[in-house]
This record gives structure tokens, C-alpha cells and sequence, in this order.
């Protein structure tokens, strides 16, 4: 067990061994997780920190991320970026590269940088919008082997397992019940209370100080449990991986484990939020999806009804939820109409606001073909105390395979879902991860 311990001495190197062991659970071929476990042994790879309390499509805001070099299973360097608009600002100055324009509320023309490079669904695309923006704003010219995103909820769960993380540099006691809070504070107020932190301008160094406790606990967990963990973690998507290799790739993809949206033909359903206010306020969100399927002849005809609930307060960071939303359907679905709160945008876009820039936001609807399928785009806000409805109709070809994959996003918690085919319950539950029915 000696070369395994090896490994605890850092989170990548749990997840790399533990997915590679976890894959043996789940009656993955020995050769897959061996394979897995050798190529992911070296290489230096990119963990992102994402707070899914800010959701995006790729998982969550990229708040901070670590370069992590490893060689034969031993870290060798572990640079956590403590300040990653640092990055971002110089990049900007040197580059003028338009965000997708729903960025726009949020940032202006020319100001796409990494942080916000995980604006697609589909991990890999995000994934590698992440290594481009990264390559080209680092001294340091290295190959990328992998980008790993790990979650709030992923961090909070694992501290659930450790138990409390001291991090004495910050006089801190960190638990899964108050790490949110604590570094939601220290990183975006606490920090800058004195006039030297302001100086010198590194407010994630707590992200940076708590990983060595944090590694330290985790040798002492049963491998066992660390290995549950991460499968749980995975399926749920709130740790989910991209390998630069191609083959270590299809292993992952295989386990659904990529966050990948499928590109095969099927009937298929899915949401994806942004929340795009800069407010923590996508944990205040309840989101409940009803879809309701009648198939007649050639054609499936589909009705979804999303209700989206702020059950929270205007109490920092909590705040009002400025939210893009995009829907996955078949990329043959004829959409018939599209309304929020019984507004048919569709027939009738609307000037929102307008941003600290002067762009407008406009209210539409925008439709696009992207992993062979479409993607569905307007804007969903919901103030707090408030219920946002949003209502869709469209038909597609009823599918060979009569089933309906739901996909969940990235990151994506406090989500119940119910699917109903020809006036017949076919799930009613928590959205815990993609299923098909």
C-alpha cells in the first residue's frame, strides 16, 4: 500500500488513484484503470476550483485553479494561482478577445479571459477553452496533460469525510458546514481588511494554506472511502475530468465521467445555467423541471415546464439571480415557443438592461447546433423570494430508441426533475446525475 500512500500527498493524486481504483467497483476492465492509473502517474495538470454557489456551464466560476506537476505518482510542485484576475488583467492589456455575448452583463468587449473560459456545457470544450486561455497567458511554456474541475460541493463533501481542517496560518477551523461562509468571506472581504493585503493583493492564499492539513487528513482516511468518494463525486458531477490524451479520454468518457454531451441522435433534455450577477445565489435556487413527452405517428411531441424558486435573502452574498439559461434538445426539435413568466420571447424580445458599458442585454431567444444537438439561450432571472416559469414546446422525430436521456449539469445541485411519456410517470426525483428512461 506504500506506492498508493504515495499518492495522498496531494488531491490530484487522490483523484487520479481514485478514479483508476473506483473504475474496478464499477466493473471497468483492469486494463482501463491500470492504463488510467500509469499515464496519470506524471504529467502536469490544471485543478480547477469551481464555486458552484456562482454556477456556470462548465461547473461552476472559476475562482482560483492550481498547476499540479506530478512525477511517478509524487507531487513535485503544486502553484495554486491565490489572485487569477492577476493573470487575467495582463492578459486582457495584450489580447482583445469577445466574450459569448451573454458574458456581456457581467464583462465588456475584449475582456474574455480565463476566468469565464468555462462557458460550454460540455466539459472538454470548456476544458480546453481553459487550456487555451492558460497557455497564452503563462511564462511558462509546458504541456497541459489534464484539467480536473472540482466543486464547492466536492470540497464540502470531502471535508464531511476528513472532518475539520485547521489551517493555522489563518487561525481558521474549517468544516463541510462552514467552508463556504468562512472562505466566501476571507477571499472576497476579510482579506482586504488591512491596508498591506491590499498591497500586496492575493486574497486566495487561505485556498492555497488549507491544502497541506487537508493532504495530511486524507492519509488517514480508508482508501476504501476516498475511493467511494470520488466514484459518488463523479457521477454527480462535482469532480470531472479531461485528459489531453486521447485514449485516457475514451476511458473517462466511458464512465461518463468527461461531462461530455452525448452527440448521437436521441431524445434527450437538458438545462444549463450561468448565473451572471456576481452574487453566491445559485445555492438559493430550487429549479424543478417537468417534461411531458407524447409521441403520435413519426413525431415526439414535448412540453417542458421549468420552475425556478429563490428561497434566499438579500444578505451578502446571497442576492437577486441574474441567469442565462440554455436547454439541450434534439438538433431536429422544431421549438413552437419559448416564454418566461407568460412572455412569449420568441415573438417578442425585450431590452433588459443595459450594461455599466452600454451594451444592451436583450431578452431573446437564441438557438445554436453545438455537439450535434441544439442549444436553447435567454435569459431567466429570479429575484429573491420570487418563482421564475419558463415554458417550452417543440417537436422532433420520435426515435427508434423510445427512451429520453436527461442530462444534469456540471456542478448543478438542488434539481428535481419528473418525466412524464404518453400520460405515464417515468421518473419523479432528485437530478442527481444524467439518466435514461
Amino acid at each position: 500500500m506504500s506506492g498508493a500512500r504515495t499518492l495522498y500527498k496531494g488531491l490530484l493524486g487522490l483523484i487520479i488513484l481514485a478514479l483508476a481504483t473506483s473504475a474496478l467497483a464499477l466493473a471497468t476492465p483492469i486494463s482501463d484503470a491500470y492504463s488510467l492509473y500509469q499515464n496519470g502517474k506524471s504529467g502536469t495538470y490544471l485543478l480547477l476550483f469551481l464555486n458552484n454557489s456562482e454556477i456556470r456551464p462548465g461547473g461552476g466560476f472559476i475562482g482560483s485553479f492550481a498547476r499540479v506537476r506530478l512525477v511517478n505518482g509524487a507531487i513535485t510542485d503544486l502553484a495554486v494561482e491565490t489572485n487569477i484576475y492577476k493573470r487575467d488583467n495582463a492578459f486582457i492589456a495584450q489580447n482583445d478577445i469577445e466574450p459569448p455575448e451573454p458574458l456581456r452583463r457581467v464583462n465588456h468587449a475584449g475582456r474574455w479571459a480565463l476566468h469565464d473560459a468555462n462557458w460550454y456545457p460540455d466539459f472538454a470544450d470548456s476544458a480546453q477553452h481553459v487550456k487555451w486561455f492558460y497557455d497564452r497567458s503563462s511564462t511558462e511554456k509546458e504541456t497541459i496533460n489534464g484539467v480536473i474541475g472540482v466543486t464547492l460541493t466536492a470540497a464540502e463533501e470531502l471535508i464531511k469525510l476528513t472532518g475539520p481542517i485547521t489551517v493555522p496560518e489563518h487561525s481558521l477551523t474549517l468544516t463541510n458546514e462552514n467552508f463556504f461562509s468562512e472562505i466566501q468571506y476571507r477571499v472576497e472581504k476579510g482579506y482586504f481588511a488591512t491596508e498591506e493585503n491590499k498591497s500586496i493583493n492575493e486574497p486566495k492564499t487561505v485556498i492555497r494554506d488549507m491544502i497541506p492539513p487537508l493532504a495530511q487528513k486524507l492519509k488517514e482516511i480508508n482508501p476504501v472511502a476516498l475511493t467511494g468518494y470520488v466514484s459518488r463525486m463523479a457521477r454527480e458531477k462535482q469532480i470531472i475530468f479531461w485528459f489531453n490524451d486521447t485514449q485516457n479520454q475514451a476511458r473517462v468518457e466511458k464512465w461518463n465521467w468527461g461531462g461530455r454531451i452525448p452527440t448521437d441522435p436521441r431524445a434527450l433534455f437538458g438545462t444549463v445555467n450561468a448565473a451572471l450577477d456576481q452574487a453566491k445565489s445559485t445555492r438559493s435556487i430550487r429549479q424543478h423541471t417537468d417534461i411531458t413527452e407524447k409521441t403520435a405517428g413519426a413525431g415526439r411531441y414535448t412540453d417542458v415546464r421549468i420552475t425556478r424558486t429563490h428561497v434566499g435573502s438579500y444578505t451578502w452574498p446571497d442576492g437577486d439571480d441574474a441567469n442565462y439559461l440554455q436547454l439541450i434538445v434534439p438538433s431536429d426539435a422544431k421549438v413552437e415557443a419559448v416564454s418566461v413568466d407568460g412572455i412569449d420571447i420568441m415573438k417578442t424580445p425585450f431590452v433588459l438592461e443595459t450594461n455599466p458599458q452600454g451594451f444592451p442585454i436583450i431578452q431573446k431567444v437564441t438557438s445554436s447546433v453545438r455537439y450535434s444537438q441544439k442549444l436553447i439561450g435567454f435569459w431567466a432571472d429570479t429575484a429573491v423570494g420570487e418563482s421564475t416559469v419558463i415554458e417550452l414546446s417543440y417537436t422532433a422525430a420520435a426515435s427508434l430508441n423510445s427512451k429520453t436521456r436527461v442530462i444534469k449539469q456540471i456542478g448543478a445541485t438542488n434539481e428535481t426533475v419528473r418525466l412524464i411519456r404518453d400520460d405515464r410517470v417515468i421518473f419523479d426525483g432528485a437530478l442527481e446525475a444524467d439518466f435514461e428512461r
